[in-house]
């Protein structure tokens, strides 16, 4: 390309160089600057587009921006009005995107276009084939998919459209590598450094413990803490699986720890007989310590809240959002008007997604413009989401922290906008 500005240069008059070069700057230009110098090109030499054209990474304008959704809705289910757990989740986060589309348009004159797609486990011929036609060659952003199966066939596709793709609700070990793919929730790599971070802020201790059980999930969540807790300067004390079947040997492992050093636990298991134990060994010897523990320990039954309040324990959350801010109260509202039904959670993430991607499409454009923005963009909080960041990674940076006060649980890490 630089041989032929320096061409163009010396023959200012040859029309041909200059067509040459337009046409370079129009298929392969990377910046603002490579658009502006071919529309300059155009106008100066009189020059011919051969058919629409747009420069890979610049911003452009356009009416609408088009978003495509991919989720397993199963057609043949819903048409036979057969509700399963896949297409309620499809149905309500697509819904929550398209509640953000019409308050965007009706509010801030954002122009967008939600395009839905059956994308399951099971029909990657029919994605391949979708994908070979050229399906979403025009698409600005893809959300979805929501199985790992299908996502190297559509990230693969990506680079060569140069569309960038949002994971709505993975949480993989990882942080994303890939240069056009985004998650909207942390990964378990993110929950590790931001909770580490939290409380290395708060405590001059700084051994850990980290317990974990046999699910795989489970363990690779320690192994995020154990990973990160090495790279920031914590001493690990302890690595250890905790058996279910016998949960006297925990017991006994508890009372061989050296409490009064110990900054912080990691309990990365959700079994409510470990989290039963935990407390009771707590109550019975006085002791206690911060303990960082999965989201699922709000959900046991059988375990008072005052209990976690008064045990310092805390909740890793990632897909956290309060149902009773004015915010989240005006989306259930306007969703049930839309569909006649209580959004489930996964709505609001739909609805997050597009209140936070769909003015970013508007005011940065696609393709590097918006990677570099979403880069550069502050850590803010959503609509209805207590915490957005990508700045640090190609994952949502910001993780909802919980504890229990006065017995209601409680964001312990809010950002301060």
């Amino acid at each position: 390309m630089a041989e032929l500005e320096n061409l163009l240069a010396r023959q200012n008059q040859d029309t041909l160089i200059a067509q040459c070069l337009f046409d370079k700057l129009a298929t392969e230009g990377t910046q603002a600057e490579d658009y502006n110098q071919a529309e300059w090109l155009r106008q100066q030499y009189q020059l011919k587009a051969a058919g629409p054209r747009r420069i890979a990474q610049v911003k452009y304008e356009r009416i609408p921006y088009k978003v495509a959704l991919l989720l397993p809705f199963e057609m043949e289910s819903l048409e036979k009005r057969d509700t399963t757990a896949l297409n309620r989740l499809a149905t309500h986060l697509y819904s929550g995107a398209l509640v953000a589309q019409l308050e965007m348009d009706t509010v801030q004159n954002i122009d967008i276009r939600c395009y839905a797609y059956d994308v399951r486990r099971d029909n990657l011929a029919d994605l391949e084939k979708m994908m070979a036609e050229g399906e979403f060659d025009d698409m600005d952003l893809l959300i979805g998919p929501i199985f790992s199966e299908v996502y190297p066939t559509l990230a693969k596709k990506s680079e060569q459209a140069g569309f960038q793709i949002i994971r709505p609700l993975n949480t993989e070990r990882d942080r994303p590598s890939h240069p056009y793919t985004y998650q909207f929730l942390p990964s378990a790599q993110n929950q590790a450094l931001a909770t580490l971070q939290y409380f290395g802020a708060n405590t001059s201790a700084r051994q850990i413990v980290i317990f974990y059980d046999r699910l795989q999930k489970n363990r690779e969540w320690a192994e995020a803490f154990q990973k990160e807790a090495q790279a920031q300067g914590w001493q690990v004390r302890l690595y250890e699986e905790v058996k279910t079947v016998d949960l006297p040997a925990f017991r006994q492992k508890l009372g061989q720890l050296n409490w009064a050093e110990m900054g912080l636990m990691v309990m990365s298991s959700t079994s409510q007989s470990v989290a039963s134990e935990l407390l009771a060994y707590f109550a019975s010897q006085g002791r206690s310590v911060p303990v960082v523990v999965p989201d699922a320990w709000l959900k046991f039954q059988e375990i008072d809240y005052a209990l976690y309040e008064q045990n310092q324990v805390h909740f890793v959350y990632p897909d956290y959002y309060d149902e009773d801010t004015p915010a989240a109260v005006r989306f259930r509202a306007a969703f049930k008007n839309f569909t006649r039904q209580d959004p489930n959670q996964y709505a609001y993430i739909g609805y997050e997604i597009m209140h936070y991607f769909g003015p970013m499409l508007q005011q940065y454009g696609t393709r590097s413009n918006l990677a570099n923005a979403l880069t550069e963009s502050p850590a803010r909080t959503g609509i209805v989401w207590p915490g957005i960041n990508f700045r640090q990674s190609r994952d949502n940076a910001f993780v909802p922290i919980l504890k229990i006060n006065f017995g209601n649980p409680q964001l312990a890490n809010p950002i301060s906008n």
